[in-house]
């Protein structure tokens, strides 16, 4: 299975475990806590994690082996269509 992530614009590939990752920047933190409400609508999973620092965002995607990763792909498109 490719775990390429490519078909996704601005995210890539994690190195050390079946996962894809954007980092997203915004103006100020209440502009970061904004987007932080909409991901949590669209991230009710346990495959997912998200890194906050001030004004930036990192989201984690994960898969194991034995999923399919269309979901994570899905998933990243819709988040992409949040910011």
């Amino acid at each position: 299975m490719s775990h390429s992530s490519q078909a996704v614009p601005k995210w890539t590939r994690a190195e050390t475990r079946p996962a894809m990752e954007r980092k997203f920047r915004f103006q100020n933190r209440i502009a970061a806590w904004g987007f932080l409400a909409k991901l949590a609508v669209l991230l009710d999973k346990d495959d997912f994690y998200v890194e906050w620092a001030g004004n930036r965002v990192k989201v984690i995607l994960t898969w194991d082996d034995t999923q399919t990763q269309s979901e994570p792909l899905e998933l990243a498109e819709k988040i992409n269509e949040v910011v």
